[in-house]
Parts: structure tokens; C-alpha cells; sequence
């Protein structure tokens, strides 16, 4: 092994996360008593909707006056959270079929100034409707539609959205209601599933091996074959041995799987050490490759009057084992 400066823990694993769901639409319906009210919901993947709710704050209001809690699981659909009581008005404007049999009933009486923000866990995910505390009615007796490919957005953001204006809906009828309001057709784009590795314990010296973490974002239907490359101030079959060679598979069915290093004690005294995990290729084409991810390799040898390289003249400070 050769001496090397003593590096801190590096963080360098990037991970790729995106928000499963998000608002595509609101209307405030030009039938009888302003109906129907409802709120589109777009999930990609699959996705449990415990934990998550829409809050609707009116007019000016800067606290929600209604709060629906959302439940189930969907893949890949657009759910729609209707007012109470209008579950027979939506039926009739955009019937039951597909997607559009996929409801929530809850508290969604909106008017076209108030704003409906969804939220996880008392985190803005996305909102609709305008901007929270400023009495505008941008879609009164009408709706609002985001245009595709763009949320989830934590605020509101006027470009991402479409339709609007007063009193649209007014003298459409019923039936014309599917041909008017694009409910059921944003496209968020195909969805890129992603490969990630993270740091899955340090190795140590005399004895404690350690390694990385390899995750898909989704499961592969055969075999998943992973290529990598191993660099950093740790040297391979010096310091460390990759028993793995150069490769690692995932199971089909699984999302991850363990990169095992095995340490390498010998009586040098050095300063602590990084192993980096660089992902350079999959079987299945359709996976892209995150960024590196580091770990450390720790001596067990004090370093005593070792000088530091870092400074000559200077003393290093042991690392810890």
C-alpha cells in the first residue's frame, strides 16, 4: 500500500429521484350549481396514494379550508378527486370508462379563484389554481390544464398551465364537456428508468470488508447485468480485492443488489483511503447510469512520526479504525 493523503468520507452518489404524481387539471363546471368540480391526478409508475391529500384554499384565504385525503394505488393513471355529491354530474359530462372510473371523493368544491395544492407529509408537491393569497379567478366556470411535460411544481407557476378564462364552460353542454376539457391527456414523456450505487460500508483494516449498493428504480424482467470500474487513492489487489470482477448482476424481480470488496491488512501505516465506483454499462439499454459513489478504506496502523505528506515536516494525525 502506498501513503496518500488523508481524505474525509467522500459523497459523491448521486441518486435520481422523481415525484410519482402531480395536478394535471382542475374544472369548476358550467352545469347546475357550477359542476362539476373535480381535480386531475397523474401517476406514473406505480404509486400508493396513502399519506398523500389535496388542501383547497379559497379566494384569498392563506389557510386551506379543506384538507381530502387520498388512498390507493394506481400504475401509470390519472385519478380524478371529486366534490362531494358531484360523482353523478361527472358521470354525465365524462362518463366512467378507463381512467375516468378511478375516483376519490372528498372535499374539492373549488370555485375559479381558489387554489388546490397536493402534499405529502405537510410538503408542498404541487399546486393549481393560481397563487396562494391573491383573490384572482382564472378559471371560473372553466379549468385549467398543465401542459405536458412539466411539474410537479411546489408553487404556482402560470406557464405550466392552460385553458382558463371567465366563464368558458357556460353554454357548453353535457355531452361536448370530453371535447372541450382535455382531461385524460397529458403526457409527462416516457419515463427513463435509472441505475444508482451508493456506499454500503467502509472497509477497515484488520479485517472489515465493505462495498456499495447498486439500485435499479425499477425492477428488470430478465437478469440485469452491471458494468463498473473501480478507482480512487485505494488500490486494487493492494489494499482491496473486488471479488466481483468487474461486473454484478440483478436478479430479475429484484431492484438491488450488494458490490462486496474485501479488505487486505498489512502492517503499513497509512491515512485513510477512498474506493470509488464509477456504473460504465447495462445489459438492458434502457437503464441510464448514475454518477460515481465513494467509500473509505481505514488503516489500523497508527501513523506515529509518519510524516504527513500534505505537509512535510508536520505529524498526521492516526486514522480512525
Amino acid at each position: 500500500m502506498r501513503p496518500t493523503y488523508l481524505l474525509a468520507f467522500l459523497c459523491l452518489s448521486l441518486t435520481t429521484t422523481a415525484q410519482s404524481i402531480r395536478i394535471t387539471g382542475i374544472i369548476d363546471g358550467g352545469l347546475s350549481g357550477g359542476t362539476p368540480k373535480a381535480v386531475e391526478l397523474y401517476v406514473t409508475g406505480t404509486l400508493d396514494l396513502d399519506g398523500y391529500d389535496l388542501q383547497v384554499f379559497s379566494n384569498a384565504n392563506t389557510e386551506a379550508g379543506a384538507t381530502t385525503d387520498l388512498s390507493g394505488s394506481y400504475t401509470d393513471a390519472f385519478v380524478y378527486v371529486l366534490n362531494n355529491g358531484n360523482d353523478d354530474e361527472f358521470t354525465t359530462t365524462f362518463g366512467t370508462e378507463g381512467d375516468f372510473g378511478n375516483r376519490i371523493i372528498g372535499g374539492v368544491s373549488v370555485n375559479g379563484d381558489d387554489k388546490v395544492t397536493l402534499n405529502r407529509g405537510g410538503e408542498v408537491i404541487d399546486q393549481t389554481g393560481g397563487v396562494i393569497g391573491v383573490q384572482e379567478a382564472l378559471y371560473r366556470d372553466g379549468f385549467l390544464y398543465r401542459v405536458d411535460n412539466t411539474g410537479p411544481d411546489g408553487a404556482w407557476i402560470a406557464e405550466n398551465w392552460a385553458g382558463g378564462g371567465d366563464e368558458p364552460l357556460d353554454d357548453v353542454p353535457a355531452e361536448d364537456y370530453p371535447t372541450v376539457v382535455p382531461f385524460g391527456s397529458f403526457s409527462a414523456g416516457e419515463a427513463t428508468p435509472t441505475i444508482t450505487a451508493a456506499g454500503n460500508g467502509d472497509l477497515a483494516e484488520p479485517a472489515t470488508d465493505g462495498g456499495f449498493t447498486v439500485a435499479l428504480s425499477e425492477a428488470a424482467a430478465a437478469d440485469l447485468t452491471v458494468t463498473y470500474s473501480l478507482s480512487g487513492t485505494a488500490s486494487i489487489d493492494e489494499d482491496y480485492t473486488d471479488p466481483s470482477g468487474g461486473t454484478l448482476t440483478v436478479n430479475a424481480g429484484a431492484t438491488s443488489a450488494t458490490l462486496l470488496l474485501e479488505v487486505i491488512d498489512d502492517e503499513e501505516a497509512e491515512f485513510v483511503e477512498a474506493i470509488i465506483l464509477t456504473l460504465t454499462g447495462a445489459s438492458d439499454e434502457r437503464f441510464t447510469l448514475s454518477g460515481p459513489a465513494a467509500i473509505n478504506l481505514l488503516d489500523d496502523e497508527p501513523m506515529g512520526n509518519h510524516p504527513d505528506p500534505r505537509h512535510p515536516g508536520t505529524v498526521a494525525m492516526p486514522a480512525r479504525s
